[in-house]
């Protein structure tokens, strides 16, 4: 799942940035604000990809495997057995100089 990659940056980032708000309101000194933030930061990164596992675990299901949506396209090409397909080419008739002749003929 592509969209559950991002699980854990994001849960960490919101978690620093509530630390962030609070260190400034209550106005720590700059070690114990970094000291806290760092803290923060690893446990949250931690439990963001803990996060991140249960989800992608628990939506894995979800995802259609990969041959079906090969079949699809085969399907479509079936139904039109008169027309040839985007791929294919078709043979023309170069003589057109009269309806009469044809190239047994010459």
């Amino acid at each position: 799942m592509k969209k559950a990659k991002n699980i854990a940056p994001i849960i960490m980032l919101l978690a620093g940035a509530v630390t962030v708000a609070v260190g400034l309101i209550a106005k720590l000194p700059f070690s114990a604000f970094v000291r806290n933030l760092a803290i923060v930061l690893v446990i949250f990164y931690i439990l963001g990809c803990i996060v991140q596992e249960v989800v992608e675990r628990n939506f894995k299901e979800e995802e259609p495997p990969e041959g079906e949506e090969g079949e699809e396209g085969e399907g479509e090409q079936e139904e039109a057995e008169g027309e040839p397909a985007e791929g294919e080419k078709t043979e023309e008739n170069l003589y057109t100089d009269g309806p009469e002749e044809s190239p047994e003929d010459r």
